[in-house]
């Protein structure tokens, strides 16, 4: 699979101790990817993940830490805020994941697995994004399963105020399993819905 990708130029990231790094107009960019699997940078082990985005911290300008993790489905669209798991397996406490990440140095995390939209936050100013749904699923699932919107993510960093400015694009996949661009925007109200759901719920 990383050499199909490679021949692409597609980076990739994840195996342990893996990290992708790009310089994008003099940014120097690492990207991180982590699962609950052990064959993987573990969502786990947040000892190890801490070692490595602090590792990247001292050359990288900016961070990018991707994970995969969390419930599934329908009843997984919000962040419960601890453990979790899907059909026996520990998906890990994913907002516990985010936090430390951010405290050792990332920019920004984005998570997928639950196949649903989850909430987005900003932890120490930093966004982090739980779930963007699924872009491209062209398995069939049972209609109670999985959301057929999602969302296109997209980060602006100014490399000398360090500020990050984000962006989301709603997509709905066909019956097919294949985006289009949602003009109704229903994929940017199910996100501000579930996003201000748990800022009501959130301990004062």
């Amino acid at each position: 699979t990383q050499a199909a990708l490679g021949a692409l130029g597609i980076l990739t990231s994840g195996l342990p101790g893996q990290v992708s790094r790009v310089t994008i107009r003099g940014v120097r960019v690492s990207i991180l990817a982590f699962h609950s699997s052990p064959h993987f940078n573990s969502t786990l082990d947040l000892e190890s993940a801490r070692k490595l985005v602090r590792s990247e911290r001292e050359s990288a300008d900016f961070i990018v830490v991707y994970f995969h993790g969390g419930a599934e489905g329908r009843t997984a669209t919000r962040v419960p805020r601890r453990l979790e798991f899907f059909q026996n397996e520990n998906r890990g406490d994913v907002a516990k994941f985010a936090h430390a990440v951010v405290d050792a140095g990332a920019d920004v995390v984005v998570g997928s697995g639950p196949h649903v939209l989850r909430e987005v936050e900003s932890y120490r100013g930093v966004p982090v994004a739980y779930s963007l749904g699924d872009f491209i699923f062209p398995i069939p699932r049972a209609k109670n399963g999985f959301e057929p919107e999602g969302l296109v993510l997209s980060v602006e960093f100014n490399p000398a105020s360090r500020k990050v400015t984000t962006e989301f694009r709603g997509i709905r996949r066909d019956s097919t399993g294949w985006p289009s661009e949602d003009r109704t925007h229903r994929a940017q109200a199910l996100l501000a819905a579930r996003s201000a759901q748990r800022r009501r719920d959130a301990p004062r």
